[in-house]
């Protein structure tokens, strides 16, 4: 019976021709794939930005800031120009020698340093709060808690020394906030601001500080971040007719030992 003859009679067509596939019904399945393939990417983006922000806030394990009480500021004041005493009774003796400094010392003369200098407090920016010096494996780390521009976190700066017959060269390697590293060139502003400060007056600087800071001024914090710090390995001994050579440094379970060869 043909379609015509089928139609006639009032017979549906429907059976007899091919079911044609309608592209409509296709629109909505895409739609949905696309929707959820959006969803997941905000929500891995959701979750990559909390990661993210746990890692700027975590509190790495070698920050651990000292904490100085009233009753131990005697002893803090005794014990720098203790140390300085110590050191040049050895330069004194002409004989090569091994130097050490721990870190929970170092750190103590930082947080307690107005105690013992009466400028002190400027030789540190007012963002930067609760340092801490830790002597670890082969570097040396600067760290303290940073409130900048409405930044927070804790900073760590991370240092090496390099040392040669003729100069001694220390680099930052890197610098980390919480977790997550940091681009050295975002330092370069903050520093820049802190040297230009007019109450930072390097004058008042134990040797050891001063020297650091009027590399820094000299060369500009662009080159230091980029280039590290840079001198002659040759110092003039204090109180004493001696110059002094580094023929080594080491960093390690808190401690920094200096071989010294007084001249």
């Amino acid at each position: 019976m043909s379609s015509i003859e089928a139609m006639h009679l009032g017979l549906s067509t429907d059976r007899m021709t091919p079911t044609e596939t309608n592209p409509t019904k296709r629109r909505p399945r895409w739609g949905r794939r696309i929707l959820w393939t959006l969803v997941g990417l905000v929500f891995a983006l959701a979750i990559a930005a909390v990661i993210a922000w746990f890692a700027f806030q975590k509190i790495p394990s070698w920050y651990q800031p000292v904490r100085v009480a009233s009753g131990d500021l005697s002893r803090i004041r005794n014990s720098l120009p203790n140390t300085y005493d110590s050191l040049n009774a050895q330069i004194q003796s002409g004989e090569t020698f091994d130097f050490t400094l721990n870190d929970q010392t170092v750190s103590e003369w930082i947080v307690a340093r107005a105690e013992l200098y009466p400028d002190a407090e400027s030789w540190l920016p007012r963002w930067l709060r609760d340092p801490v010096v830790v002597f670890d494996e082969n570097r040396a780390i600067f760290g303290a808690r940073v409130d900048y521009q409405g930044w927070r976190a804790i900073i760590g700066i991370h240092l090496t020394l390099d040392i040669t017959n003729e100069s001694i060269t220390a680099r930052i390697v890197k610098v980390t906030a919480g977790a997550l590293p940091v681009p050295l060139s975002q330092l370069g502003e903050p520093i820049k601001n802190f040297l230009d400060n007019e109450d930072l007056d390097v004058e008042t600087m134990p040797e050891p500080a001063a020297v650091v800071f009027k590399q820094l001024q000299k060369i500009g914090p662009a080159r230091a971040l980029t280039e590290g710090l840079h001198w002659r390995n040759v110092f003039k001994a204090p109180n004493s007719p001696h110059v002094i050579k580094i023929r080594g440094a080491s960093t390690a379970n808190g401690e920094l030992k200096i071989r010294i060869e007084p001249r």
